[in-house]
């Protein structure tokens, strides 16, 4: 569940993401897990999907707890938070905090690859 107000835009780095609605300090805790508004799926739920469904789960989620096997299904704005190597985002074991001071108007990021093993360089190009 995110946080932090956001909105979605047009990203420059893929399709869709998910901008600051307010400025966004340094440290502070932007995402955490909420079992109100956030699903865990587990990879046989997800198998038994149709083709489509599949598709969506797999593009939209992350393991939780990091690193997990399963797939974490947010119902916000954060199932269109982009992958960036220069992210502005960081993992914890709360939830996603933000690694530097962020303005409003700036798209929120992660790196994919501290979140999700499951994720190659192909999932991203």
């Amino acid at each position: 569940m995110l946080l932090v107000k956001t909105y979605l835009d047009k990203s420059t780095i893929h399709g869709v993401g998910v901008f600051a609605g307010e400025f966004i300090p340094k440290g502070t805790l932007v995402w955490k897990f909420d079992p109100l508004i956030d699903i865990i799926l587990n990879p046989e739920q997800v198998g038994g999907m149709p083709e489509a469904a599949k598709e969506f789960v797999l593009s939209h989620s992350v393991p939780y707890p990091y690193g997990a096997d399963n797939y974490c299904m947010t119902l916000d704005n954060s199932q269109y938070i982009n992958h960036s190597s220069e992210h502005n985002l960081q993992p914890d074991s709360e939830g996603d905090r933000a690694l530097i001071d962020i303005p409003a108007g700036i798209e929120l990021t992660v790196d994919y690859f501290l979140e999700d093993h499951r994720t190659t360089e192909a999932d991203i190009s």
